[in-house]
């Protein structure tokens, strides 16, 4: 989820886009495979499928070449680059839209409640141990927290941990429940300008939220310094487990998803900010796959994720 609001004590009114460059490193972890792929089975049908005839175009916002259209879902209409095969909705919903969409009820989320909470403790907790090089005793933000849990397992490792998240309930949760950790519910221009400097930034199942490729980097950008390390985790759009048919893939799913990426063209993003690829490697996850990439100056060798 994207973040989003007016400040850190009044509920979110608005979404602003941003884009960043690391001065460290990014752990990048996608859901879709590397590459293009053929669109088969995608000609002839509006709603699911391309439109046959279709000579709509639009200019992709990750490489600002030329996109087509290959058709509809949940009548956003769906655009695929013809230079790096970003996937993308075109035009993008505005902030008002995504603001409703996400600052109150997202997921079921209440300021008491928050969705598979025991679970989602066991999981990040597990999952944190893997960070423990680049959390401990490091300031921390997770973008996109939602409910926190992540944070406060970041935080358990020794890191001063922070989370920014659009949803006002979400981070109302967050904050009664983990009170030793930070959180923000802003935009990402008011959160920029905060002067504060990560030395570790973590967001999993973002980007593919944002209306457009540079909303988060932006802020990633200002937020960050010499050494910075960012995990990226965000649905593939290019790996070998989604299905032929783009369509038919459970994680095109508009308005909740807005962008499409595979490891090359998000790798790019990152390089156009000074980024370089550290580590890459895929696995399983679901019906598709995540390919886990870290950024920075050092050496791949050091990375261990």
């Amino acid at each position: 989820m994207q973040t989003t609001g007016p400040g850190p004590d009044s509920p979110p009114t608005a979404i602003s886009a941003n884009h960043c460059s690391i001065r460290g490193g990014v752990i990048q972890e996608i859901s879709a495979s590397t590459g293009a792929k053929s669109r088969k089975g995608c000609g002839g049908v509006e709603g699911n499928l391309m439109i046959d005839g279709a000579t709509n175009s639009a200019v992709c916002p990750a490489c600002k070449a030329q996109s087509t259209l290959i058709g509809t879902k949940n009548d956003y209409q769906i655009f695929e680059c013809g230079n790096c095969s970003f996937l993308f909705v075109h035009p993008y919903p505005i902030p008002d839209e995504l603001t409703g969409y996400y600052s109150s009820n997202y997921r079921g989320a209440s300021a008491n409640y928050y969705p598979k909470l025991k679970s989602r403790k066991r999981r990040a907790l597990v999952k944190s141990l893997r960070f423990f090089r680049y959390v401990y005793r490091k300031k921390v933000l997770d973008i996109g927290c939602g409910g926190g849990v992540m944070v406060n397992a970041f935080r358990r490792l020794g890191a001063d941990a922070h989370g920014a998240d659009i949803s006002w309930n979400s981070i109302q949760f967050a904050r009664q429940n983990f009170p030793r950790c930070t959180f923000y519910c802003e935009n990402f221009d008011v959160m920029r300008r905060r002067h504060i400097r990560f030395d570790f930034m973590f967001t999993s199942e973002l980007m593919e939220h944002v209306a457009g490729p540079h909303e988060c980097l932006r802020m990633i950008d200002a937020l960050s310094k010499p050494g910075t390390v960012v995990y990226v985790a965000t649905p593939d759009a290019g790996h070998a487990a989604v299905p032929e048919d783009i369509f038919a893939w459970e994680d095109l799913c508009p308005p909740e998803h807005l962008q499409w990426f595979n490891q090359s063209n998000l790798a790019k993003v990152f390089d156009a900010y000074g980024f370089d690829l550290l580590k890459a490697y895929h696995r399983a996850w679901g019906e598709g796959s995540r390919t886990v990439c870290a950024y920075g100056t050092e050496s791949e060798g050091s990375w261990a994720f």
